[in-house]
């Protein structure tokens, strides 16, 4: 009686082992019920903008050359943006890379074209994705400029380009597939109705070839900008932020400071709800060599949230032992903003440890979409007296002078916000104000020290 009890219990769980596994086989769960409201499922809705790398790369600007002249052509002009969109349309064949011989003869080089500069060097993997560069061998770590220009071959005329290492010290030529005919017609004709410009050698220690700053000749008309703007909401940025938002808790400091953590990743609201700095110590340091520059891996990071709201561009880039660092400047009317009253009030920072963000820091306002003020025009000193003035400035090193270039100074108040054109100079790797305001004062190059309280560590 016994044998058969324990046989039929043992057939039972037999039985039910056999139930359980189909069903564990056969289970679908209710994705249906994650999307209820009422459970609690809290949709990420994108803050601003997904941008592609394309849009995201940009020069800082073009200089036309023309039967001997130089031409300068900033964003701020439509017919900059008109260049460099036909540009992200070539295709290339034909490369090759110039010798010693051929890149010290570029210096008397006498070119009809356009040259493009960027804000830093672009990683060649981020270049590649800007541009139509499939296919192409380019053993460069990266591109500082690329030329444009009309080249005479054994077979006739052809449109060059060239793409510049300066850290590398390495040329590469390819052909475009554009007719001198049709490079002609649209990047050339008209431009001698751009301001005339001279270049301005940049020292940079015993190269082959070293870079050039080019400057206008003449006074520069810039429009000084007022706009409104708009308050994003921090939470936001924690649903977007921490992989369970609600286990972030909210701790307020005082009136200019909160912060909201879930014990390990931690969101900072500072400077009165104006800057958000967050931060996620829980890294990795094994970095993944193959895995993506940390600049392409920061515009996906931005936008997983969608987090480009006004116009950002990308300005530089660092990789050293501790940390990888992406920096994005924003942009008025074709024009960098490098003052404000925080300097990452203009910037979107990101840093990376291992293959993981680690920081990011960012403002937290909006420019409204049109300014409320665009009648004030600032007449800037010409490029000579720019150069005459930091060169006379006290302990001027040429060796330390890096960019010239104009740029906005940006004060906010309240919700109101004002952008100022003035020259800029990067010396010894800070930005800074060429300073006209008081002839008396020795001391050009003005220092604008930022106050770090949100910063780790920056790019400038």
């Amino acid at each position: 009686m016994l044998e058969h009890i324990k046989t039929v219990i043992l057939t039972a769980l037999v039985l039910m082992s056999v139930v359980l596994t189909w069903q564990l086989w056969t289970f679908q769960p209710d994705y249906g019920l994650l999307k209820r409201d009422d459970k609690g499922y809290v949709e990420n809705n994108p803050i601003g903008e997904t941008l592609s790398i394309s849009k995201v790369i940009q020069p800082e600007s073009m200089i036309v050359f023309d039967h001997g002249q130089s031409h300068l052509l900033y964003p701020k002009e439509p017919l900059f943006h008109q260049f460099y969109e036909k540009m992200k349309e070539l295709t290339f064949s034909d490369v090759r890379y110039l010798t010693n011989n051929e890149i010290l003869s570029l210096s008397t080089y006498q070119k009809s074209g356009i040259e493009v500069v960027f804000p830093s060097i672009v990683p060649i993997d981020v270049f590649k994705e800007a541009f139509k560069l499939e296919g192409l061998q380019f053993s460069m770590k990266g591109i500082n400029q690329m030329e444009m220009f009309i080249e005479q071959n054994s077979s006739g005329q052809v449109v060059a380009v060239r793409f510049y290492s300066y850290d590398e010290q390495k040329v590469i030529q390819t052909t475009a597939n554009l007719t001198v005919d049709e490079f002609l017609t649209h990047f050339l004709d008209g431009v001698d109705t751009l301001p005339a410009a001279f270049a301005y050698p940049i020292v940079d220690g015993d190269h082959l070839f070293n870079r050039k700053i080019y400057l206008p000749k003449g006074e520069l008309q810039v429009d000084g900008l007022t706009y409104t703007s708009t308050l994003l909401s921090p939470d936001r940025f924690k649903q977007a932020l921490f992989s369970d938002p609600s286990y972030a808790k909210h701790y307020r400091q005082s009136e200019r400071q909160e912060s909201y953590t879930d014990g390990n990743r931690m969101l900072n609201v500072l400077y009165s709800g104006n800057i958000l700095f967050y931060i996620n110590p829980g890294y990795s340091e094994q970095h993944d060599k193959n895995g993506k520059n940390v600049v392409i891996s920061s515009v996906d990071f931005i936008n997983g949230h969608g987090g480009w709201t006004d116009q950002y561009i990308f300005y530089d880039w660092n990789v050293d032992e501790t940390k990888e660092e992406a920096l994005f400047r924003l942009v008025v009317s074709g024009v960098p903003v490098f003052s404000a009253s925080h300097q990452k009030v203009a910037e979107l920072y990101i840093s990376r440890i291992g293959n993981q963000t680690y920081e990011y820091i960012r403002p937290l306002f909006d420019l409204d979409e049109s300014p409320i003020d665009a009648n004030l025009q600032y007449a800037l000193p010409s490029g000579e007296a720019v150069i005459n003035k930091i060169e006379s400035s006290e302990g001027f090193d040429p060796s330390l002078l890096q960019k010239v270039t104009i740029g906005y100074s940006m004060t906010k108040n309240n919700s109101i916000i004002t952008f100022q054109p003035e020259w800029f100079v990067l010396y010894n790797g800070k930005w800074d104000v060429v300073d006209f305001h008081d002839e008396t004062d020795d001391e050009v190059i003005a220092n604008d020290e930022v106050d770090r309280e949100a910063e780790a560590n920056g790019l400038e």
